[in-house]
């Protein structure tokens, strides 16, 4: 266990500066572009990532339930072949359904920038290949460099070069912005991957015959959930893009954004249990798996409480530092948060199910999540506006993780929300 703690404390280190940068660069972009700009960037960059989702084929997931399940990663090179092959025609479908989406909302008026959309073209592609590396390094027990990687290490860059962009004189807008973020994204994408292959290739000569088919499989149930999940997070930026205006998604994205930061402990322990829940349920030590499901949930309510508190008391103060205009945002912040406290609440229950051979159950999971969280989107965009995609997106993370929990106990026999422990115990 006090391995686990280390490990954890690490990980919280890599993933604060990770989420620092994250919210370093949305502010300065929301500082240095109009609100227009801003949400035509957030626009792309949510729908990209969603298509870089389905590039990457559920394979990050997939990776570290292979990998993890298997001593001193044997067969990782067959398994990294397996994964690529899947993934290079997924990637193109997505690319062509990037592309007509952006053609369409640049027909609409939504975008303005033709260059801007090639970049994010660019940012496609890297970030699926990125997805693939998280899931890599997480597997060989390095959740810290996965965190690091995930979004804050590109973020940084971006923002680095874009303040020796602006002290050059030359102007920061839309085309500039997107195109030294997707490139960033490329180069720290492109050095990672050098190292992770140098770490596959050792493996090449190790005879395990892994069949595309089982891969394909068991990394299909995970893309589902994790497109599912993704919609479920992050479907109100494109809807309220679609039927509002820009700058209303640069307004909702910024809430967002900052209530993201209740989650900051629950990803920084996902990263770490995840492949341990793995390891120990194809070990058959479920009294163990049992402890460390409630013990990180239990550690998580504890960490996260103050954090709560802080926004819900300096929430204005911290909205304006993205622009004075997104102080209005306050109640959007409140909305959001609620159903960001459920999940942390919760624990791990979705990494618990998928390394349990419940992938099933988390799968429908979250589709019946993810449709309804479209439906209450849509409905509250069009009778109540931006609010309405708030609460929209707030019931459907409460949905997912209130049901992945009740199924954790149904399956698996215990509770992970904190202080229902010991009331169901009793």
């Amino acid at each position: 266990m006090r391995d686990l703690v280390s490990k954890v404390i690490l990980n919280i280190g890599a993933k604060g500066v990770s989420v620092c940068m994250v919210l370093a660069m949305h502010v300065m972009f929301a500082l240095w572009l109009n609100s227009g700009d801003y949400g035509q960037f957030v626009l792309l960059q949510v729908i990209a990532m969603g298509l870089a989702i389905y590039g990457q084929s559920g394979m990050q997931n997939a990776l570290i339930k292979l990998i993890s399940e298997r001593t001193d990663m044997v067969g990782a090179f067959q398994i990294w072949s397996a994964c690529i092959r899947i993934i290079i025609p997924r990637l193109l479908f997505a690319i062509i359904l990037f592309c007509a989406i952006a053609l369409l909302l640049l027909y609409m008026g939504k975008v303005q920038s033709v260059a801007a959309i090639c970049f994010f073209i660019v940012y496609l592609i890297a970030q699926t290949f990125m997805f693939l590396l998280l899931g890599w390094y997480c597997s060989v027990d390095k959740a810290y460099v996965s965190s690091l990687l995930e979004q804050g290490s590109f973020s940084g860059v971006a923002v680095a070069l874009c303040f020796l962009w602006g002290a050059a004189g030359n102007d920061l807008n839309l085309l500039t912005v997107a195109g030294i973020y997707s490139l960033s994204t490329l180069a720290v994408m492109s050095f990672s991957m050098f190292f992770a292959v140098k770490e596959v290739i050792v493996h090449r000569a190790e005879e395990l015959k892994v069949a595309k088919a089982d891969v394909l499989r068991l990394a299909n149930k995970f893309l589902i959930m994790q497109l599912a999940f993704y919609l479920t997070s992050w479907a109100a930026i494109p809807i309220v893009g679609l039927f509002l205006q820009p700058e209303s998604v640069a307004e909702i994205n910024v809430a967002q954004r900052v209530a993201q930061v209740i989650v900051f402990f629950l990803m920084s322990f996902n990263g770490v249990v995840g492949p341990r829940f793995a390891k120990l349920y194809a070990q058959n030590k479920l009294s163990d798996f049992q402890y460390l499901a409630k013990f990180s949930a239990n550690l998580l309510a504890v960490v996260t409480v103050p954090l709560i508190i802080v926004l819900i008391v300096y929430g204005p103060l911290l909205l304006g530092f993205f622009g004075p205009q997104y102080v209005s945002a306050y109640p959007l912040l409140l909305i959001i948060m609620a159903g960001q406290i459920v999940n942390v609440m919760t624990g791990s229950v979705g990494y618990i199910l998928n390394m349990t051979n419940n992938e099933k159950v988390m799968h429908n999971i979250v589709l019946v999540g993810c449709v309804l969280n479209l439906l209450f989107t849509v409905f509250g965009v069009l009778f109540f506006g931006v609010k309405g995609a708030a609460v929209g997106l707030s019931l459907g993370v409460v949905i997912n993780n209130s049901l992945a929990a009740y199924f954790v106990y149904k399956r698996l026999g215990f509770v992970t929300v904190p202080g229902l422990q010991w009331i169901v115990k009793a």
